[in-house]
């Protein structure tokens, strides 16, 4: 249980009992359950599916979906996507990419860039069958944060000063791994069967080439990078199901 509130509470921004500081190593375990924790928010988004789909029509509620699940991430993962879009269009060498990547302000690329993502995913929320969207959306919850897991597994930190993910990427073990893809691929399986496991073989080489190319590039990642991950992994989940399924 431990390890399930430390990713819980690193994750989301929802309400739990007893919050806890937690070390370097519990934050590195919890990256086992992070598929856990993209279950329960993929839940969260159903829900408010189906309370706001009761009074409003499904464009509105499409939109809304967007807006909840930035809202119940603290927006944690939006913010990676739009800094790292950033470092890569607006800097040249490494240090300048990083240096773009943890300022705060958001230029004119990374806005850009979560404009666009933003309208893809209403997009996909919007044209995806009523049949399949709910477990669509628990599918993206799940992969998305295992994606994150997969590309954390055997990184280095780009950064030699350290940040908020450098305990993570310093903690997780194959274990961490191990029990994450059990979970995905359980969940996935029970979701959309033989399907449901590809598209989480498609995440997962998405994973390996992010993690690859920022070696390259980066000489590592950071959390930046891990957000980025997981908001591409969302709208690559999403747009699989609509290939495969719908």
């Amino acid at each position: 249980m431990r390890g399930f509130l430390a990713a819980f509470q690193f994750l989301t921004v929802l309400p739990i009992p007893g919050r806890s500081v937690f070390s370097d190593q519990d934050m590195g375990r919890s990256m086992a359950y992070y598929p856990l924790v993209g279950l329960c928010l993929g839940l969260v988004l159903v829900l408010a599916r189906h309370v706001i789909g009761a009074v409003l029509p499904h464009t509105v509620v499409a939109i809304l979906l967007v807006i909840v699940l930035a809202v119940i991430t603290g927006g944690l993962h939006l913010d990676g996507f739009s800094d790292t879009i950033d470092g890569l269009r607006s800097g040249t060498g490494r240090d300048e990419v990083l240096r773009i990547m943890r300022d705060s302000r958001v230029g004119a690329f990374g806005a850009i860039g979560l404009t666009c993502l933003l309208i893809l995913k209403f997009t996909l929320f919007f044209e995806t069958p009523e049949a399949i969207l709910d477990r669509s959306l628990v599918l993206m919850g799940v992969v998305s944060r295992w994606t994150m897991v997969q590309t954390s597994y055997r990184s280095a930190y780009a950064r030699p000063e350290g940040g908020l993910a450098k305990p993570f990427l310093e903690s997780i073990g194959l274990t961490e791994v191990l029990i994450a893809t059990v979970l995905t691929l359980i969940a996935a399986g029970g979701l959309f069967g033989l399907k449901g496991w590809l598209i989480v073989g498609c995440n997962g080489l998405l994973a390996h080439g992010i993690r690859y190319g920022f070696h390259r590039r980066l000489g590592g990642i950071t959390g930046d990078i891990l957000g980025a991950t997981n908001e591409t992994s969302e709208v690559l989940s999403m747009m699989l199901v609509l290939v495969m399924v719908g």
